[in-house]
């Protein structure tokens, strides 16, 4: 699907990491394989610090902390947000939801919308869409978009394959009218390889039961339950090898972009490897992309992005105009890509959860 939104900007992001830094070299006794061989895939796909919650945190808590700050440091004012879009997959419960919880404890007008879409990897740039539809259809003159993960509590201890790369953190963006002409979205759907990316237990097709919380062996000598995120590495390097370049392509030949006149892409990051093979593929030079996230936060799926941007651009982003393209894949599977010039923010900071 292909749609052409006008004059709207990301005016505002924070992000909220928690204070625990973990250390993938801390962890190398907990794999069931040799140090050494953990080592070099380590150095390979950039495993290096990631940040992790606590057992007891949500989403809802340190959305409550990003707009505070915000509200604290005078970005935007409660009077001013017109609707809460939540993208996430870590839901505080099966109900109410999360944008509820925000609405109800900032004592937001009735009339407020609250939506929210479970979403992955590509939840940034879903939850941009699903904003400025809302801001068409309703006339919304500001909206905040809260995205974030906090998976690592869904990840098995003795799985090298998911465990070094799993961080959490939350975003929160605001969202508003702007005099910034065309805004390029496209987005693609693959339900087909959706096992790809899963957490096979834990909903009403499979609920948690002691059986499911038992770890197995899988063939690559990984350990994990039923209850633990998996992921099929192989199969998605290659869905994001084959589908994303030609999306990618795509929606900058619509928008009339080529390599240069874009300042920054700013990928998904599920690991370095993956984003060096993939700026490979579209020839990119290595200073209009990064990779680093992952090695220092960890992949937190729906707040990749916006925790791209401010780890990476923070300064430039509020300083000057920037014609971006976003690029989401991942769980799904789903590719998503907007391009448009975004002008200079008000605000772009990362933050640590105060307990």
């Amino acid at each position: 699907m292909k749609h052409v939104f006008h004059n709207k900007r990301i005016s505002a992001i924070v992000c909220v990491l928690p204070d625990q830094v973990v250390r993938y070299e801390d962890e190398l006794e907990d794999y069931p394989f040799p140090v050494r061989q953990s080592q070099m895939l380590g150095k390979m796909m950039d495993y290096n610090t990631r940040r992790q919650c606590a057992p007891t945190d949500s989403v809802s808590e340190y959305a409550i902390q990003g707009i505070q700050h915000l509200l604290d440091n005078a970005v935007i004012r409660t009077t001013e947000i017109d609707a809460i879009v939540v993208a996430s997959s870590s839901q505080d419960y099966i109900m109410p939801s999360i944008s509820y919880l925000l609405q109800g404890y900032f004592k937001l007008p009735e009339t407020t919308y609250c939506c929210d879409i479970v979403q992955q990897c590509g939840g940034y740039q879903f939850g941009l869409m699903q904003s400025f539809m809302l801001m068409d259809t309703y006339g919304f003159r500001k909206v905040l978009l809260v995205t974030g993960e906090m998976t690592s509590k869904k990840v098995g201890l003795h799985d090298r394959n998911a465990r070094p790369i799993i961080g959490d953190a939350v975003s929160v963006s605001i969202l508003e009218t702007a005099d910034n002409g065309a805004i390029y979205t496209e987005y693609r759907n693959f339900g087909q390889m959706a096992a790809a990316i899963m957490i096979p237990a834990g909903g009403l097709k499979c609920p948690s039961t002691s059986e499911t919380a038992i770890e197995t062996k899988d063939e690559q000598g990984n350990y994990r339950a039923l209850d633990h995120f998996y992921m099929d590495g192989e199969a998605v390097f290659n869905f994001v090898m084959t589908k994303v370049p030609p999306m990618l392509s795509n929606i900058m030949k619509d928008s009339g972009d080529t390599v240069d006149s874009i300042d920054y892409y700013m990928f998904h990051q599920p690991n370095k490897y993956m984003v060096d093979r993939l700026a490979d593929e579209l020839e990119l030079p290595a200073e209009k992309y990064f990779g680093n996230i992952v090695g220092v936060y960890g992949n937190a799926s729906t707040a990749t992005i916006p925790l791209n941007i401010c780890h990476n651009i923070s300064t430039e982003a509020t300083n000057r105009s920037l014609r971006l393209c976003l690029c989401g894949f991942g769980g799904g599977l789903t590719c998503n890509t907007i391009i448009f010039s975004n002008p200079p923010m008000d605000y772009c900071e990362i933050v640590d959860y105060k307990r």
